[in-house]
């Protein structure tokens, strides 16, 4: 079975690839002489590259973690006595990354805007970068709303987890109670049903994710020209300044 691309692939990032490469080239090379104390000399667009090539990794590992999750669900075997609690853990799992992918989205386009860095590490730093957008960037406001708002349907179930509550819902209770007590239920196929209704889930979660993969290709399409603009022409044509700077100090 063929992969699905990944964020890291997507043509917008390309023009940047040359500068990680020899970011990389001088970070593993003090790495293995640590002549600088783990220190060195990185030009600004090498460095603009390897920050956001960082935060597009982070999307990504956030998308294969919840991918992980689905296909735990996917997968789970119906006739195990635990279906019903492996089935609410990996789903809880799925829930609580699932917001991660809206914060990493705004973190990125605060990075390849070079906004300030240290207002991205704030909790309050989704607000912050909408703010900085909503004028000047509408197509990334439009793409980071809709992203927030696919997340939003699920956030207050998402939060219930993370705060108080185990996921639920009245057909696990009813899995539950069945398989507990050891009911005898006569015609009905409890491993069918069950098999059902994971199935019904994970189809909900994949369809989820390939919205949240969708939102996150458009924002890096959107971000294509802004990615030319800082690693191409003179410094003056540059979203960031490109003046040489000392990496780890």
């Amino acid at each position: 079975m063929t992969s699905p691309p990944t964020f890291l692939e997507h043509l917008a990032v390309q023009p940047l690839l040359p500068y990680l490469r020899d970011y990389a080239i001088k970070g593993l090379h003090e790495l293995r002489v640590q002549e600088n104390g783990g220190k060195f000399i990185a030009t600004r667009k090498e460095s603009y590259a390897a920050q956001v090539m960082e935060r597009v990794d982070a999307l990504e590992n956030c998308v294969r973690s919840l991918r992980l999750a689905l296909n735990f669900i996917l997968d789970l075997d119906k006739d195990q006595s635990d279906a019903t609690y492996l089935y609410q853990y990996h789903y809880e799992n799925f829930l609580l990354r699932l917001t991660g992918i809206v914060d990493r989205a705004y973190r990125l386009i605060g990075t390849s805007l070079c906004l300030n860095p240290v207002k991205l590490d704030k909790i309050s730093a989704n607000q912050f970068v909408a703010k900085a957008v909503v004028t000047d960037y509408a197509d990334l406001y439009r793409l980071l709303m809709k992203l927030s708002d696919a997340v939003a349907l699920h956030k207050t179930t998402r939060n219930s987890i993370a705060h108080s509550a185990a996921y639920t819902s009245r057909e696990l209770g009813l899995f539950t109670a069945a398989t507990s007590m050891e009911l005898e239920l006569g015609k009905i196929d409890i491993g069918d049903l069950m098999g059902h209704y994971f199935s019904k889930g994970g189809v909900g979660l994949a369809q989820l994710i390939a919205e949240m993969v969708s939102c996150v290709q458009a924002l890096l399409d959107a971000l294509a020209p802004i990615y030319e603009t800082a690693i191409g022409g003179d410094a003056s044509g540059s979203v960031c300044d490109t003046r040489g700077h000392k990496v780890g100090s």
